[in-house]
């Protein structure tokens, strides 16, 4: 998994590619941590080249959405998921409290 992110003020675009699993969860969430720390309130995840997601994958998603809420202002986004992404977004209920555009 790779992790690169583009500010614009106060909105952040986090372009993620490959699998987020049990393995890369992990980084992910130190990647998420990093990002927060700089005091930004809108994400926007890239999920364009994600190609698996897994439960590990998830829970960090759910950590994030749960974080960002909590701020005022507070905005959080999936764009550009593919439809096997999407699927374990929709099954899961995510997409009940976490906008997910498919590509």
């Amino acid at each position: 998994m790779t992790f690169k992110k583009m500010q614009k003020g106060n909105t952040v675009t986090c372009v993620i590619e490959g699998r987020i699993d049990t393995q890369s969860s992990p980084d992910l969430q130190v990647e998420f941590e990093k990002v927060l720390n700089e005091e930004i309130k809108k994400f926007v995840l890239d999920f364009e080249k994600v190609n698996y997601l897994s439960s590990a994958g998830l829970r960090v998603i759910l950590w994030l959405q749960k974080k960002v809420s909590a701020m005022d202002e507070g905005y959080i986004e999936v764009i550009n998921a593919n439809d096997e992404v999407f699927e374990v977004f929709d099954m899961t209920g995510f997409t009940d409290f976490l906008p997910v555009n498919a590509n």
